[in-house]
């Protein structure tokens, strides 16, 4: 089995956390790793996390409030050898990695994969798929030119990255504050071969995020 880390930075989500965990402990691929950075929260998020009872659940804690922080110190802690992205008030799919790892499996080394994504703001049945242009886009060049134009966008949670293609572009820019996942996943989609998406249609629902 080929395992597959998933990091989620960790501020104040006290309301979402429970939710998005169990998302990711839902997976039909087993084989997954959940690495929670927590990072200065002020509410009871941590204490949330801590109560969940699974050998794939790991909590570490840091004291910069940065995302970016986050994300870069999870990604030293993980093993897999794909890597997930996920917010803290994201939910995912459960078949979301299943099919990913099946759409690169037929694909030549080097390319990573996205899927669909809507937004809610109390409950995730709010939530309604509005296909963007960039979601088909497999040229990397092609993707990253679009997206600037205002074809779409993808959040951080739609990615499943060969952790390779990151060590080849680099870590998160911590000194970021606005738009630190565009151009973090520019750089991987430069790094990459190509991007293949799933079908929003094959998934149990889309990757999900509250606004």
């Amino acid at each position: 089995m080929i395992k597959v880390s998933i990091i989620i930075p960790l501020y104040n989500s006290e309301a979402y956390i429970a939710q998005t965990i169990g998302s990711c402990l839902a997976q039909t691929r087993r084989d997954i790793e959940i690495i929670v950075v927590e990072n200065g929260s002020t509410d009871k998020s941590c204490q949330v996390v801590k109560s969940i009872d699974d050998k794939r659940l790991s909590v570490f804690q840091t004291p910069i409030p940065n995302a970016a922080a986050a994300r870069n110190y999870g990604f030293q802690k993980a093993t897999g050898a794909y890597i997930l992205f996920l917010d803290a008030d994201d939910v995912m799919a459960s078949n979301k990695i299943e099919l990913q790892l099946k759409a690169l499996s037929a694909k030549p080394q080097g390319w990573i994969a996205c899927c669909a994504w809507a937004k809610f703001k109390t409950n995730t049945k709010e939530a309604v798929i509005k296909p963007q242009k960039v979601w088909n886009i497999q040229n990397p060049i092609d993707w990253c030119l679009q997206s600037m134009m205002g074809e779409g966008m993808m959040i951080p949670g739609c990615w499943l990255i060969p952790k390779p293609i990151i060590d080849k572009a680099g870590l998160w820019n911590e000194n970021l504050s606005l738009h630190d996942d565009g151009e973090f996943m520019c750089r991987v989609l430069l790094a990459s071969k190509g991007n293949v998406s799933v079908s929003y249609t094959h998934l149990t629902l889309p990757t999900i995020y509250s606004v």
